[in-house]
């Protein structure tokens, strides 16, 4: 399963300045929103419950917040870029590299596909560093989609 083939371009942006993961989550929530018939708050409700059963930050500056939303019509990736990083857990490193997963409960098989694959291409050798040294959103979307489609 493709990664590509859930990624939004309005899912895609880079937060400049200092954020904490609630203004984070608020982000996410208002561009899932955007793009879905779903509201926001729903959305980083979604997220916001699920990392209090568990960071999702996972080292090395990454982290994988994820949520399954009712109502949500397809799964949805949104990648975000934070130069600042965001504190996700006391003693865990800042977040630069946020990859969201959205979606619904009921499919969460697909959900956890995603996952899992998120997590092989943000592990392979080099890929971090690619995706952290994005310009801007757009290049953000294509280097994420080129990672992507060189995991087969």
């Amino acid at each position: 399963m493709l990664i590509s083939t859930h990624l939004r371009d309005e899912l895609a942006f880079v937060l400049r300045g200092t954020f904490n993961r609630a203004d984070l989550f608020r982000q996410l929530g208002e561009a899932v929103a955007s793009v879905t018939n779903l509201a926001a708050a729903e959305v980083e409700s979604g997220l916001a419950n699920r990392e209090v059963q568990c960071s999702t930050a996972i080292g090395n500056g990454i982290a994988l917040p994820h949520a399954l939303v009712p109502g949500i019509p397809q799964p949805l990736v949104a990648v975000v870029l934070v130069p600042e990083g965001v504190e996700f857990a006391p003693g865990v490193p800042p977040v630069r590299l946020v990859l969201a997963i959205f979606g619904s409960p009921e499919n969460p098989w697909v959900h956890v596909g995603m996952l899992a694959r998120l997590a092989r291409i943000v592990s392979a050798e080099g890929a971090v560093d690619r995706l952290l040294a994005a310009s801007d959103s757009a290049d953000l979307v294509t280097r994420l989609r080129a990672e992507d489609a060189s995991h087969g």
